[in-house]
């Protein structure tokens, strides 16, 4: 696991304390959160409640908040027990011990304890806080308490406490040693109002570094409240948090900030370029290229090739393992494949969601193999003229069994190959990434030649060109091929289906018609 730090100190947020710990639940009883606010001597009603949803773009930067001062984070043994209190796990940690302060903190507060909110499921995640209403697997919450009052004291003043809020997300690596150790006390205190000490040596700071194991284990699950009303509340962003979930910021459509024609204004983007992607490929236009010879495609066979999909907030990203690469078509260097992902219009009986056109043609999807030059990090490649290159497949419906394409199972080496049942198999993934953020393994065996079929690899358009998602960078060795993968138009259907129950998750529906009037060269063969 791996934890990110956003920013999230809620310096005056709301405590929720019951008249006792059986008259409310997050699920199974008569109080849950939506009932909270009828619950005696309780302030669930207020105006000023949390968790809420961040949206980055509304967030205001403000100067004053610096950085924090962790007083004694990194002391071992830090961590004295830990509770199931009926409605989390809580650390309490030793008194008087650890300090906050800083961070646009007007005082010096101590930390009591820490306690964690999840999920049930991956596919089901439970932070508290969301952020552009995107929910992560788990979130931590360090409770501390303004230096010199008592717990009563603190209740009564607004700036009483302060929780620091840290998202925990999933990485491929396995789990970290700290977070071993803590669960590891978990299978000691399956009860309500169970304890156990803590005899390993841990630290807040070993924290900040298997999640699945806490509603396991701990038999609790779905441990967080609905976001709750601003109320003409404004979120502030320190400095260094200004570019954080920026990806997020921008959209296609106009329910965001930065819909496509704003997209030039976005920090540190070149959206607003002279090279700029994608472009009308005008076939009456194109320049003939003898130097475009035909690709060399290492390990495109591979049937491990693909690792992981996940949804981005704004498409289906499939995430490839190392190894498959490109090279020559005039490119000049060797390339990386790093990833594939798609553009795809509405859920209307025709959608055609293409970003490339060919002579004003949209087609009804578009698939992006994005490579970068092997001898260049994915940062250099970025600023570097050719540090990327991308292959735009086209992809178009066909009547089952008819069409040169479309055709029972793939044989490569007869040359009649039928990418279908494979996109089969590639759309039965979608359903379990509705959730922004959200990925799952790919484990079905199926290379890059599989999906691509028998399309013409030889004939294709090449032209330089840009990223065509912010921030833009002008750094894209493009190639379009001319002929589209064809599939069953029955599968294409229920592929706009399944992107579009995607789509309606990550707000991703129209793709931006952005043209300019770039040179394009074509193969010689074509």
């Amino acid at each position: 696991m791996s934890l990110f730090i956003l920013a999230l100190c809620v310096c005056t947020a709301t405590m929720t304390y019951a008249s006792t710990a059986d008259d409310w639940c997050y699920t199974g009883c008569d109080h849950t959160p939506t009932k909270w606010p009828e619950l005696a001597g309780t302030y669930c009603g207020g105006h000023r409640q949390s968790p809420i949803n961040i949206a980055s773009s509304s967030a205001v930067t403000d100067p004053e908040l610096h950085d924090f001062t962790f007083t004694n984070f990194t002391a071992q043994h830090a961590l004295d027990v830990l509770v199931n209190n009926g409605h989390t796990v809580k650390g309490k940690v030793v008194p008087g011990h650890l300090e906050v302060s800083g961070g646009g903190l007007n005082h010096t507060y101590e930390v009591m304890q820490f306690h964690l909110h999840w999920g049930d499921t991956e596919l089901h995640p439970g932070s508290e806080h969301m952020l552009n209403y995107r929910r992560y697997p788990m979130e931590m919450h360090i409770v501390c308490q303004k230096k010199g009052l008592n717990q009563s004291q603190a209740l009564m003043d607004p700036t009483g406490f302060t929780v620091l809020a840290f998202f925990i997300s999933a990485t491929e690596e396995g789990p970290q040693k700290p977070w071993q150790d803590l669960t590891s006390y978990l299978g000691n205190i399956t009860s309500a109002d169970s304890e156990v000490n803590v005899s390993h040596s841990l630290s807040i700071s070993d924290l900040l570094g298997e999640i699945k194991l806490f509603p396991s284990k701990a038999h609790l699950s779905n441990l967080y409240r609905p976001i709750q009303e601003l109320h003409g509340r404004h979120v502030y962003a320190s400095p260094a948090a200004t570019l954080v979930g920026q990806e997020h910021a921008w959209c296609y459509d106009s329910h965001c900030h930065f819909s496509p024609d704003l997209w030039s204004t976005l920090p540190e983007a070149f959206c607003g370029g002279k090279q700029q992607s994608p472009v009308d490929i005008d076939s009456k236009e194109v320049k003939e290229n003898s130097s475009l010879e035909d690709f060399t495609f290492t390990h495109f066979d591979d049937k491990k090739a693909l690792k992981y999909v996940t949804n981005t907030g704004h498409t289906v990203k499939f995430v490839l393992n190392d190894g498959v690469e490109l090279s020559r078509g005039g490119l000049g260097h060797v390339y990386s494949a790093l990833q594939f992902h798609f553009h795809w219009g509405d859920e209307s009986d025709h959608p055609k969601g293409s970003e490339h056109m060919v002579n004003s043609v949209r087609y009804p999807m578009e698939m992006h193999i994005v490579h970068k030059r092997k001898d260049l990090s994915i940062e250099e490649a970025k600023t570097t003229k050719d540090g990327l290159a991308v292959l735009g497949f086209f992809i178009e419906a066909t009547d089952g069994g008819k069409g040169k394409n479309a055709g029972a199972e793939s044989d490569h080496a007869s040359g009649t190959s039928s990418p279908t049942n494979y996109w089969t198999k590639l759309t039965s993934y979608l359903p379990a990434v509705g959730i922004v953020g959200s990925n799952t393994s790919v484990t079905e065996d199926m290379s890059l030649d599989d999906l691509l079929g028998d399309v013409d690899r030889s004939s294709f358009y090449r032209y330089m060109g840009s990223l065509t998602t912010p921030t833009c960078n002008e750094a894209v060795v493009w190639t379009v091929f001319k002929q589209p993968i064809k599939i069953d138009k029955k599968l294409v259907g229920l592929c706009a289906c399944a992107c579009v129950c995607v789509c309606v998750c990550v707000c991703v529906c129209f793709i931006a018609h952005r043209i300019d009037s770039t040179p394009l060269h074509t193969h010689h063969y074509v």
